[in-house]
């Protein structure tokens, strides 16, 4: 395969053998390249879940490995601001794989432990200061702070696997997601609410992995 026109157009098994045999090879997947790898990992994470047609389960789980693989490596070249988004499209794949098809724990792809592991090593905050920042939303501290509304995101993905009964939750997890009702009550309520100056918000990112 050397067009991206061939490349789309493959069949999942074929593109999974490619993909491997281009990241054993130690060749770089970066944003820039004449491969469009976004454009793939996104086709391949629609297909995954059977968006545009109905796939085989044979066929979704290689769309998804396919997804998960590019955007993870995607992370590792991606600028700073680039990189939570792209590891966090991989997790979403995932959690939406294990959802469809089971939790297999030590399985590189259907293992619900990462996406937990994932949460709690990307924390930024306690639950205390989560408290605190849902207590002044929509105070621009809280509403301008990119990293405090991707737990809530990322609390998300968990809720849904727990909810599939793919996880059980342990007394932290609980805690963590009665957080995450908290939040949508009161953004709920605070809906009508004007929106922040835009010269108030100030947007942080961070590159860290863990």
């Amino acid at each position: 395969m050397q067009t991206n026109e061939e490349i789309f157009a493959s069949h999942p098994a074929k593109i999974f053998v490619w993909l491997q045999e281009w990241l054993q090879a130690g060749k770089p997947i970066e944003p820039d390249s004449e491969i469009n790898w976004l454009g793939l990992a996104e086709t391949s994470a629609a297909n995954a879940c059977s968006l545009y047609r109905n796939y085989s389960i044979a066929d979704s789980f290689l769309w998804g490995s396919i997804s998960i693989s590019i955007q993870e490596a995607l992370s590792k070249t991606t600028p700073a601001k680039e990189f939570s988004n792209r590891y966090a499209c991989a997790m979403q794949v995932r959690t939406n794989l294990i959802i469809q098809f089971g939790n297999y724990p030590a399985d590189p792809i259907c293992d619900a432990q990462l996406v937990l592991d994932w949460f709690y090593q990307t924390l930024k905050f306690s639950v205390e200061e989560c408290e605190r920042l849902i207590g002044i939303w929509p105070n621009p501290e809280a509403t301008g702070n990119f990293e405090f509304k991707m737990v809530f995101d990322r609390l998300e993905m968990l809720r849904c696997l727990c909810e599939a009964k793919r996880i059980s939750a342990d007394q932290s997890l609980l805690g963590w997601l009665g957080l995450l009702g908290q939040f949508e009550k009161t953004k709920q309520a605070t809906r009508n609410y004007p929106p922040p100056d835009p010269s108030e918000i100030k947007i942080t990112y961070t590159s860290d992995l863990f």
